[in-house]
């Protein structure tokens, strides 16, 4: 029941409450005690915001938060950055740990073909060096225009790709900003 007066209380603090409901409320503060307390100290409360300065923030204040918000989300970025590089970093090394692994174990299992095996590798090592200098050769006919704009294309293509990586990173984050410079 002294729910139903609170509610009044507050309506009656808004100046919303009906002349009846304003007579029904101060019957009852003169019955309860425990109400009245509470009133008067509602009053108090609403004499004292009533009579506080309006506070309007400062002219910077959005372009000050908006400021925070991006130094925060450029450190998120650069964290998640970091912790994916470190990430491919260790799977890298985890992945080549597990191949001289197996190369290990299975060097141990058939010891008369490691050195079958390591001769074709280096018979398949001579065969790629022959190739790059196949393809070093034919560049070096080409002349350097034409290598200077292969190189520049595939710089560009990297950049590319680069600015690429950085939107779709950044993307997860430009929704909270536009909010926030909506408000």
């Amino acid at each position: 029941m002294h729910a139903d007066y609170s509610l009044l209380m507050s309506v009656a603090l808004d100046d919303e409450a009906t002349p009846d409901e304003l007579l029904r409320l101060r019957e009852h503060l003169r019955v309860c005690s425990a109400c009245a307390d509470v009133w008067e100290r509602w009053q108090a409360v609403d004499r004292r915001l009533d009579a506080a300065p309006f506070v309007t923030p400062a002219l910077t204040f959005t372009t000050n938060v908006m400021a925070r918000i991006e130094a925060q989300s450029r450190k998120r970025r650069a964290r998640w950055l970091g912790s994916g590089l470190f990430a491919a970093w260790l799977v890298g090394s985890l992945l080549g740990l597990a191949v001289i692994g197996a190369l290990v174990y299975w060097g141990s299992q058939n010891p008369g073909q490691v050195s079958e095996v390591f001769f074709a590798a280096l018979k398949g090592v001579g065969s790629a060096t022959w190739i790059l200098l196949a393809f070093l050769r034919l560049m070096g006919g080409v002349g350097a225009p034409t290598l200077a704009a292969g190189v520049g294309l595939l710089a560009t293509l990297t950049c590319l790709l680069g600015m690429l990586w950085l939107q779709v990173v950044s993307r997860d984050h430009a929704p909270i900003a536009e909010t926030v410079s909506a408000v």
